[in-house]
């Protein structure tokens, strides 16, 4: 994340920009947070968070407020072992639609459906975890 907010300095500075608002949504949250907080002084207006990423999903000592991790799990598994039906599943929670008096949208549904079976598996997780940054260069 101090790459990415290293980077959007640069552009920032490049472009003298100056009171600017800067929006960032799930891990562009996150990025903001981090742009904001080292290079936005001077810069920065103001800075919209939406359903940004937390620095940390689980619960856990320094995270009560976290998932707890049966939850976490559950992802896990389901995402390996079940993931279409995973995906159908999610979306009732995800977009509310096991509130009562909800409205549930088969195309929305069927839609999020369509994204995460497009996904490679290969990338899926549930863990954010910010670390300083190592940038690895070839000798």
């Amino acid at each position: 994340m101090d790459i990415y907010a290293a980077d959007v300095a640069e552009v920032t500075q490049a472009l003298s920009l100056k009171d600017a608002i800067h929006i960032g949504h799930s891990t562009g949250g996150g990025e903001e947070a981090r742009y904001v907080a080292k290079y936005g002084k001077g810069r920065v207006t103001k800075a919209v968070l939406v359903g940004s990423i937390a620095p940390a999903f689980m619960r856990s000592e320094k995270n009560p407020d976290g998932v707890p991790k049966a939850v976490v799990d559950s992802i896990r598994d389901n995402t390996a072992d079940h993931r279409s039906q995973f995906y159908k599943d999610i979306t009732m929670s995800f977009y509310g639609f096991n509130r009562p008096g909800a409205q549930t949208s088969e195309g929305i549904r069927e839609n999020w459906w369509r994204q995460g079976m497009m996904g490679s598996i290969k990338a899926m997780g549930v863990h954010t975890r910010f670390c300083r940054d190592r940038i690895l260069r070839r000798s």
